[in-house]
């Protein structure tokens, strides 16, 4: 406190929020822990500081985990930031490992200086992992251009090839923000245009070639479809 020898932890205190610059007060055990601990090393001679909170949340509701790091869309606006926001549902690992979940994530950005201002999550799979994941991107201050292109690790067992969290980053909103993807408009035969940018075919899992076989040409009749539609000669190479 502002008294000399006298010093307040835990509950009783305001922390700084990390992302609003502003002080408020979540009580958290984990918290009063860590500034419990930071007043005893001051208590005995040392020098400590902390630094304050990112509001790091996590419950669980019957089977479903939920959890909340940073700030909310709503609150990114009472603040004054720019906001915008993506939600991604997915599998937490590949499709056909056994204990397989699915995890939804609401990841929100500062359109004006790309940074991550908080995301939230709810689901039977791992949230835990993707939320702790942001958490270090929110305190360096890591660009989401950077944020969509993180290595992390894989294996079937644990993750998607293209991790749920990084998927939430790479939506057409955000690589729209991030200046990667163009509005694709072509000019028809007949003089009409058409918008290819909404084109998209996901398959979230494949358990055999067989499925493979026949993702791939649901995805090639989906673009004949349009390109009959439209006058437009499509060509479709398939990469092995």
């Amino acid at each position: 406190t502002s008294n000399y020898g006298v010093y307040a932890a835990g509950d009783c205190t305001d922390n700084f929020n990390l992302v609003t610059n502003r002080y408020t007060w979540v009580p958290m055990g984990s918290t009063a822990n860590k500034e419990g601990r930071c007043a005893a090393i001051n208590i005995a001679g040392g020098n400590c500081s902390f630094d304050g909170i990112l509001n790091s949340t996590i419950t669980k509701y019957f089977n479903y985990t939920i959890s909340i790091i940073g700030i909310s869309y709503k609150e990114a606006i009472i603040h004054g930031f720019q906001p915008e926001f993506a939600i991604v549902t997915k599998r937490d690992k590949a499709g056909y490992m056994p204990d397989t979940g699915t995890v939804t994530l609401k990841l929100i950005v500062d359109k004006n200086t790309h940074n991550i201002l908080g995301i939230q999550g709810i689901g039977e799979g791992d949230v835990n992992q993707r939320i702790n994941t942001v958490i270090t991107a929110i305190l360096e201050k890591t660009k989401l251009e950077s944020f969509m292109n993180l290595d992390l690790p894989y294996s079937p067992p644990y993750s998607p090839a293209i991790d749920p969290v990084l998927n939430a980053a790479q939506t057409k909103a955000f690589m729209k923000l991030a200046n990667n993807l163009e509005k694709l408009d072509y000019e028809a035969g007949f003089g009409s245009n058409i918008n290819i940018e909404n084109i998209s075919f996901h398959v979230d899992s494949m358990s055999s070639v067989e499925d493979g076989e026949i993702a791939f040409n649901a995805f090639v009749n989906k673009f004949k479809e349009i390109g009959q539609q439209s006058g437009l000669r499509m060509n479709v190479a398939r990469l092995k």
